[in-house]
Parts: C-alpha cells; structure tokens; sequence
C-alpha cells in the first residue's frame, strides 16, 4: 500500500479506536469524510460500524426503561426516540451538550454523529417490527422510489437527505416491490445480498489502489526531475 510513517501510525490509531466503538469519534477529529485524504484512507468506513454498535448497545437499555413507563407501547417509545434524533441536528443540541468538543464541527456532528443517525437505526427497528411481504396493487409508486434513490448516487447529499432516503427505503421495505426473474433481476439481487461485505472490503482494496498509484506517480515525478 505505500503507506507513510504518519499515515501507518493513524491506520493503527483508527483500528483501535474502531476496536473500542469509538472509530467515528476518532475519524470526526483528524479527517474530513468528503475530502481526497479520505479516499486515501483504509478503514474509514468503520467510522459507520461504531454508530451502530453504540446504538445496539445503548437502545436496549432504553427500550428496557421504556418499558417500565406502563401504558406507553414500543411503536410510541420508538417515535420518541425518533422525535428526539430529529431535534439532536439542531445547532442548539450540539452547542447545549458541547459536542464541539468531541466531534470537532458541526458539519462532522451531523455526519459522525451517533445522535444524528440514530434517526435512520431507529427507521430500520420500526420496519422490521412491521409486517413485510405487503404488495401494492400499482407497483409504479414503487418504480419511482427506485428511480429516485438511484438519483442519490450522483448528487452531493445533505444531511436532511439521509432522513428522505431511509424514509423512502423503509417503505420500500415494507411495500415490497416484485420483478420479473430475469438476469438482470437475479444480479442485482446477488448484489444486494453481496453489499454489506463488499461496504466493509471496498475501502481499503480501493484506497490501496489510490495510494499505489500516488506512490508511482511520485517515483515518476521524482525520475523525471532528475533527468
């Protein structure tokens, strides 16, 4: 891979981190996730799996103190947790708690956030409480839905555009959409069911690359220079 001393050393810093569940903490406060030196690094999509294993491990305890709150129901302690994430991307939730002091900017807070996303966990939990296997009788609703979540690939995305595009998935969850079988179809569903491992391994096999190629081009540079 080419990598740096300094750059070694922070790849080391960040699978502890990531190690403890505090990777998203620890990525928020020495890179910028949409800058060029992120393309660069080998495991910053574990900044993802921190948020998740903080909130797989605090909501359980929630939903037990929930519970004990007699006459509220799961679908009502979930909106308010949901309630309460949407209020966390207000600047007045990070000035109050003083998040600066730990994710570093705002920018980062909405991105890294365990606060923030936990607005999209806790669309995935109400989903999966539901029942599924739903078909509609006019499927173009979903077709549409499709069409646009496919539109987010080439567009920047905003913070609030997190919140439309879990919305848009879970009821897309919900209200399946049924396709013919064709190669096509079979293909994509492969993919689908291939896209949690290939989150995790694209990163550093691509970033490898990136750093290889740099490390070339220098060597490059550098012959030429001496000639």
């Amino acid at each position: 891979y080419n990598l740096s001393l300094e750059h070694f050393y922070q790849l080391l810093r960040g699978l502890k981190y990531s190690l403890l569940f505090a990777g998203n903490i620890y990525f928020s406060q020495v890179i910028d996730y949409f800058s060029i030196d992120s393309e660069k690094n080998l495991i910053i999509n574990l900044w993802s799996l921190s948020v998740e294993e903080q909130f797989y491990i605090l909501f359980p305890f929630l939903f037990l103190l929930g519970r004990k709150l007699k006459g509220i129901r799961f679908s009502y302690f979930l909106l308010f947790c949901f309630l309460l994430s949407l209020i966390s991307y207000s600047n007045i939730f990070y000035n109050s708690l003083n998040l600066s002091n730990i994710f570093f900017g705002f920018e980062k807070y909405l991105f890294y956030s365990p606060f923030t996303r936990a607005t999209q966990l806790l669309l995935g939990s109400l989903a999966a409480t539901k029942k599924s296997n739903i078909y509609l009788k006019n499927p173009y609703l979903n077709y549409f839905l499709i069409a646009l979540l496919s539109l987010f690939l080439f567009v920047e995305i905003e913070f609030y555009n997190h919140v439309v595009i879990s919305l848009i998935t879970v009821f897309l969850v919900l209200y399946e959409t049924r396709f013919n079988d064709t190669v096509v179809t079979k293909f994509v569903v492969h993919l689908g069911n291939l896209s949690y491992s290939l989150y995790l391994f694209h990163q550093p096999i691509l970033a490898g690359i990136r750093n290889h190629n740099q490390h070339v081009l220098e060597q490059n540079s550098a012959y030429i220079d001496l000639s």
